[in-house]
């Protein structure tokens, strides 16, 4: 039996009867009068002998402790209103505990083995992609085999991204503020695959490691290279790809950019579906029945007129009566519905249907700027507009 000093001067036998009566429910006071203990009534079980348990302990052999627990620990067990954490056993040679965070020097140090390990592993994998990302490399893109949409997009990252020395492409996740954004719902790692898969960009292998390690390995964690034929000393060059100049006499490109600007729109408009949804306690997955209704609403609305139906949508079924508010599993089917009847019938009103409004959306996404501003001259018009190839034609010939 382990003695504890405050229990010094009594015998075994005492101790034993001590514990017998604290927990048969004797007063604490009358205990350390009697038993002449000197500490306090909470403390008094705090120098009982402990437990001295089977179980030995893997470090160093010796047989797991276990603290007695209080009167009110032992009164409150299951008690879901009143959670006591269960005393851990413990060594008393070399002060492991029988728990998983053990903090003792000899797990400290295992733990510590365990991350080298780890890493180098980690370091390991991410050399052999590097070798093989090396290995498909198949040199730089010319700009002149750049369209539309590669410029466009292009242009949308690097003004996102470009670090401050311009040597690389932050990763997306660095990026990230509630301030701007690259484009709206997923439309921002969408156009990092699309220019990865066009080899316009290219992972930065030198960061390779450091992703691996923190254990994000996908597009959206990784830094990027420019990889297209430009002189890096040519400060002109890279401006021309961040504020590309396009040439609209060739009808391709004024098809092109109407094509995009409708992918925009279409985008804007189920990212702000999805996100409104949510703010409802709605997981909401768009499917292709989604995209043919944004496709109609699209053919006679503005983007942001478009939104205006999405909120409205949801606000009149969120206001009805608590009684008659629809389950989740249903929401999303009468917010479809509740959509179509405005599709329907304001289809010939054009002009009165009013417009969410949110000039953020515009002034804080970089693929709005680039492609309505900077290419197209629209503006927020962009977003006003209904998407028509003739106001393409007359903004660009101005």
């Amino acid at each position: 039996m382990i003695i504890h000093e405050k229990l010094a001067h009594l015998r075994p036998k005492q101790i034993i009867q001590l514990m017998d009566e604290y927990y048969a429910g004797v007063r604490v006071k009358k205990l350390i009068e009697d038993y002449k203990v000197n500490c306090r009534p909470n403390d008094l079980h705090k120098y009982f002998p402990p437990i001295v348990l089977d179980k030995k302990c893997p470090i160093c052999g010796e047989n797991f402790l276990k603290k007695r627990p209080s009167k009110t620990e032992i009164e409150n067990q299951g008690n879901p209103y009143r959670k006591i954490e269960a005393k851990k056993p413990y060594c008393p040679s070399c002060g492991h505990i029988d728990d998983d965070i053990c903090e003792c020097a000899a797990c400290v140090e295992k733990r510590k083995k365990e991350q080298i390990k780890r890493e180098a592993e980690l370091e390991k994998m991410a050399n052999e992609i590097k070798i093989e990302l090396e290995k498909s490399y198949t040199g730089k893109v010319s700009v002149d085999e750049l369209g539309f949409k590669d410029r466009i997009y292009l242009a949308s990252l690097l003004g996102y991204g470009l670090s401050d020395d311009a040597n690389v492409i932050k990763s997306l996740s660095e990026c990230e503020n509630s301030y701007s954004c690259l484009a709206e719902g997923d439309m921002d790692e969408r156009i990092v695959d699309y220019l990865l898969k066009r080899n316009i960009i290219v992972i930065d292998t030198s960061y390779l490691v450091y992703a691996f390690k923190q254990g994000k390995v996908e597009n959206k964690y990784m830094r990027y290279k420019l990889n297209v034929e430009i002189d890096d000393n040519n400060i002109g060059a890279l401006q021309g790809l961040m504020s590309p100049k396009i040439d609209f006499s060739d009808e391709n490109n004024i098809v092109a950019a109407y094509n995009l600007w409708k992918e925009v729109a279409m985008n804007d408009c189920i990212a702000f579906l999805v996100n409104e949804m949510r703010k409802k306690n709605v997981e909401f997955c768009p499917v292709k029945k989604t995209e043919i209704l944004m496709d109609s609403m699209l053919k006679h609305f503005s983007t942001l007129q478009v939104q205006y139906i999405i909120y409205k949508s949801i606000e009149e079924i969120s206001g009805e009566d608590t009684k008659s508010k629809p389950k989740r599993g249903v929401f999303s089917d009468i917010v479809f519905s509740r959509m179509e009847c405005w599709d329907s019938s304001m289809t010939y009103i054009e002009s009165e249907l009013p417009e969410y409004r949110d000039r953020k959306k515009f002034l804080n996404n970089n693929l709005h700027g680039v492609l309505f501003s900077k290419v197209l001259g629209l503006g927020d018009k962009g977003l006003r507009c209904v998407v028509n190839i003739e106001i393409v034609r007359e903004s660009v010939r101005k």
